[in-house]
């Protein structure tokens, strides 16, 4: 549910073009899945194998144009202390955190490297893999468990391994494994991952498991002709994107697996199909092809699940975004929504679905065998961003111009409400709501030479300025937290920046905390760290922080 602004090495006027990409409706369009996302989240990728546990985590941006100024050192006039701790020193390429608070990365710049991890909090390092070789190999984070492949062939096919702090490794559980093909349970007891991939790397099959007990070469759950089509999901180009990713993860609060995929094997299939496994069984549950009323065939490829994964939302693949309601349990039934269905999520009490409609109406319905839609906003042109308990949502009136769009905060409770007022013209590019939810974040004045940074309460209230020419800027999933990036530099192939920490509410900053940060993938927030990776040649490793 983050809006970090994350796009290394663009100048600003690219980063406010991508910016717009994403507060234009592009996330309306055709959104990602995700266990108990919102659909059409930029920051919730199918892609099973992001980084847990952290928010923002991704790099951030960098830019040209704003080299040589640190920015301003916080309105408030009050710095606050930040003290990094060292947890591995040298090279290392931070690859996730756990959802227990380990940090994983691999060791790089001798001559062999290792995948290990490491408790934020301090401590040993616990060695994962004792050699690795980077030319064939791949490595993911999700929930409580850390995947990686070894010996991968040219299409992506290799040895599955996996650790959880509770089991240790795992070794050479298949060897037919498709890479990043893996979801994990919050606490890692769970997991799911590729086998019996075709030779050629078209077609994979799925395996459940428990951590604790997986055995090697477990059979998957899926008949011969239903296997996951690969081939779909890899882009045709290299900046086009999958006609048909499979989104595969656990509900948040629940040992259940949901998958989304494209059978057969061509590479331009988009109609997917939905299964479900629940906690403790191997057998698979078909749920696109249940259902009364119509509400039955194949989906766009994801979905979303309520957080103790009884109920699902789904869009049919027809052009018409058919929203689809399903109820998982004892007697799996769905039902429809409407048609023109965008911007979904399910609420934490998985009782209601909020989800914005083609005509700009942003609505609430139940989950129920009647879902009786009711309006919320009627001028909703997209949602930008909800807050992290989904009380809140961020969304534009306005058409888009260069310049940016307009900021309004909605609440997903109450009918034909008016809109609190952020920023009423289409000139802020919003990077989003902080992780109380308290206040919105975004940049104005963005050019080429430079930008503001500001935040103003979601309830409406006085606009404060924080810092000016900023890179980048990351969102803390708790509190008023922000990590701000500046002076990102071009060094070789990679982007530097520096890093320092500001409340977004008062404006009280840090001084810098560290340079010759990588921006693309180096920095990342949990709940209550700020976790960084700083180049090995300036007396870099990877380090920590509390947050204040």
């Amino acid at each position: 549910m983050r809006l970090p602004l994350m796009i290394a090495g663009v100048s600003l006027a690219g980063l406010l073009t991508a910016a717009l990409s994403i507060a234009c409706g592009g996330s309306d369009a055709e959104p990602p899945g995700g266990s108990s996302g919102t659909s059409g989240d930029p920051g919730s990728s199918g892609d099973p194998g992001g980084s847990s546990g952290s928010s923002g985590s991704s790099g951030s941006s960098g830019s040209s144009g704003s080299s040589g100024s640190s920015g301003s050192s916080g309105s408030s006039g009050t710095t606050i202390e930040i003290k990094p701790t060292s947890l591995k020193t040298g090279g290392v390429i931070l690859a996730g955190i756990t959802n227990d608070d380990h940090a994983v990365y691999l060791t790089i710049g001798g001559a062999t490297s290792s995948l290990e991890a490491v408790p934020l909090a301090g401590g040993a390092p616990i060695v994962i893999a004792p050699t690795v070789n980077l030319q064939d190999f791949d490595v993911r984070v999700s929930g409580g468990a850390v995947a990686w492949w070894t010996g991968l062939n040219q299409g992506g096919v290799g040895t599955f391994n996996v650790w959880t702090k509770a089991t240790g490794a795992k070794t050479a559980l298949s060897t037919t494994s498709a890479a990043g093909i893996f979801a994990a349970s919050s606490d890692g007891s769970r997991i799911a991952f590729s086998v019996a991939t075709t030779g050629a790397g078209t077609q994979t099959n799925i395996a459940v498991a428990d951590t604790a007990t997986v055995a090697a070469n477990p059979t998957g759950i899926l008949a011969a002709a239903d296997r996951i089509n690969l081939a779909a999901t890899e882009p045709a180009q290299p900046d086009a994107d999958p006609t048909c990713p499979t989104d595969i993860a656990f509900a948040d609060n629940a040992k259940r697996l949901f998958l989304a995929f494209c059978t057969g094997t061509s590479a331009t299939a988009t109609d997917a199909r939905l299964y479900t496994v629940p906690d403790g069984s191997t057998t698979e549950t078909r749920l696109d092809t249940l259902g009364a009323g119509g509400a039955t065939g194949l989906i766009k490829p994801f979905w979303i699940a309520s957080k103790d994964g009884t109920k699902v939302f789904a869009l049919s693949a027809a052009a018409t975004n058919t929203g689809r309601i399903i109820t998982v349990g004892a007697q799996n039934d769905s039902v429809l929504l409407e048609d023109g269905v965008g911007t979904a999520f399910i609420t934490d009490d998985a009782q209601n679905i909020v989800y914005r409609t083609a005509t700009g109406g942003l609505k609430r319905a139940s989950t129920g065998n009647t879902p009786a839609p009711k309006t919320l906003f009627a001028g909703a042109k997209s949602v930008l961003d909800t807050s992290i308990d989904l009380s809140k949502a961020l969304v534009r009136t306005l058409d888009a111009t260069q310049n940016g769009v307009d900021l309004r905060v909605v609440d997903t409770t109450t009918e034909n409400q008016t809109a609190k007022d952020i920023f009423t013209t289409a000139a802020a590019i919003p990077i989003g709501f902080t992780g109380s939810g308290a206040n919105v974040v975004y940049l104005t004045d963005a050019s080429q030479t430079g930008n503001k940074l500001k935040s103003k309460p979601s309830a409406g209230g006085t606009e404060k300025e924080l810092a000016t020419n900023v890179s980048g800027v990351v969102v803390g999933s708790t509190g008023e937290h922000l990590l701000l990036v500046e002076n990102a530099k071009p060094a070789g192939q990679l982007v530097l920046a520096d890093i320092r920490y500001m409340n977004a509410a008062t404006g009280a900053a840090s001084e810098k905390i560290s340079d010759s940060i990588p921006a693309e993938g180096g920095i990342a927030l949990t709940k209550t760290k700020i976790v960084y990776v700083k180049l090995a040649q300036n007396g870099g490793g990877l380090f920590a922080a509390d947050l204040p």
